[in-house]
């Protein structure tokens, strides 16, 4: 898995990738979908790494993975992000802002699967006030079957969801990836759902499995913020 995700993440840092499938431009329709990027000059081969959502005005929702498996492979411990939060940067409709924090769930599990919490929050120096965030679904608005939207880097692809797993704690997402899906660093973007002409955040982005661009479903995480 490690392998994998250093994988990942070197393909991430070249945008070799993109999500697949029926895909359109992403434009200024969901700038609260936003990119994580490392202030490192030990590391320069590394801009933007993960994408992650603006749930508050001072609080981006990411992938667990983004932040362990980065930390794991540039500075040989997967904590080193968390310890050290003023590595990273968050650019927000093109305005770059500073990290004070950074928490990964306390069910976070690196595998590709409705076992663990892939999350992390990354908390910001100051309150965003040139972008909106974006609101939480609940668990009883998805349903098998319903459309969603997936949102990650400067694209946007639709498809529908498949099903929901998981314990009573953690919840994993499953979409059609043979409709449309995640490919190697689209990880930390939205699964999006509209509710009454209202977009919400059902789930952030895992990635599809061993291989880019598997084609057969993808995986999300939903949002439950209590860490």
């Amino acid at each position: 898995m490690r392998i994998l995700l250093f994988i990942l993440f070197a393909l991430s840092f070249k945008s070799a990738f993109a999500l697949y499938g029926d895909v359109m431009p992403r434009k200024n329709l969901y700038p609260f979908v936003v990119d994580i990027i490392l202030h490192d000059s030990e590391h320069p081969e590394v801009t933007r790494f993960c994408s992650g959502v603006l749930i508050t005005p001072k609080r981006v929702l990411t992938a667990g993975h983004c932040i362990d498996a980065l930390g794991l492979e540039l500075y040989e411990y997967g904590a080193a992000l968390e310890h050290d939060p003023e590595k990273v940067g968050v650019k927000i409709a093109g305005v770059e802002v500073n990290v004070s924090r950074i928490t990964e769930s306390p069910l976070y599990h690196e595998g590709n699967d409705a076992r663990g919490e892939d999350l992390a929050i990354i908390e910001l120096q100051n309150p965003i006030t040139h972008v909106k965030p974006i609101p939480l679904a609940s668990l009883s608005e998805l349903s098998a079957g319903m459309d969603v939207k997936l949102v990650s880097r400067s694209l946007v692809a639709k498809t529908k969801l498949l099903a929901v797993k998981g314990s009573t704690v953690s919840k994993a997402l499953i979409t059609n990836g043979r409709l449309a899906g995640t490919c190697l660093g689209d990880s930390g973007g939205a699964l999006l759902i509209e509710k009454n002409g209202q977009l919400k955040l059902a789930g952030i982005l895992g990635y599809s499995g061993e291989a880019a661009c598997e084609k057969k479903h993808s995986i999300s995480f939903f949002p439950r913020v209590r860490f």
